[in-house]
């Protein structure tokens, strides 16, 4: 896991600098164009200096080298790469603070783990689960792994969530279904009330 944590913040470093190069080519562009002299002291490299002088726009809405979708999209690529570290940092935390297992949760049926050395959510069923059962599996993405003898997907929060939907574990238990959905309905019934008041 160290090791996707590493690359992810490799590429991050290498978007950031890419995306400081490529801003520092607008702003010596437009200084450029205002006053020649300015692109010698602008610290830009020959091949960026050349990239300067010669560009020449192909639309009439383009205002400098680099185009602003190309830096949008960069910064974009940049937003997502940081929710990757912030993900897989997570993920690391609670694999350290479960010490290493892995977390094994038992259902009527069956067992829940979280795989942590495998990042996969597993799901192994005592007997095989009935047809209906099975389509649930497979709408969520779990795949059948005969090498373990499990059901499985990789370890994200919304496999975990599908998990215990699919299972009916945590907040999708019978009974907490059943009083979320008394507050809900308190909850419409008094604003039914405070609208018929008014």
């Amino acid at each position: 896991m160290n090791a996707e944590i590493s690359s992810q913040e490799n590429k991050l470093f290498q978007l950031e600098s890419q995306q400081t190069r490529y801003k520092a080519i607008n702003d010596a562009f437009r200084k450029w164009q205002k006053k020649p002299a300015s692109l010698v002291q602008s610290g830009l490299s020959e091949a960026d200096m050349q990239i300067v002088q010669t560009w020449i726009p192909k639309y009439s809405y383009e205002k400098a080298p680099i185009e602003s979708w190309r830096l949008t999209n960069l910064s974009a690529t940049i937003r997502a790469c940081k929710k990757m570290i912030e993900t897989l940092t997570a993920r690391h935390t609670e694999a350290e603070a479960s010490g290493g297992e892995n977390k094994v949760i038992d259902f009527a049926g069956g067992t829940l783990i979280y795989n942590y050395d495998d990042d996969r959510v597993q799901i192994d069923f005592d007997e095989k689960p009935l047809p209906g059962m099975i389509n649930r599996l497979k709408g969520s993405g779990f795949k059948w792994a005969p090498s373990n003898g499990v059901w499985q997907r990789k370890l994200t929060d919304n496999a975990k969530g599908d998990a215990d939907y699919i299972l009916k574990l945590g907040h999708w238990t019978p009974e907490a279904v059943a009083e979320r959905e008394a507050a809900q309905k308190a909850a419409h019934e008094a604003q039914r009330a405070k609208y018929a008041t008014a």
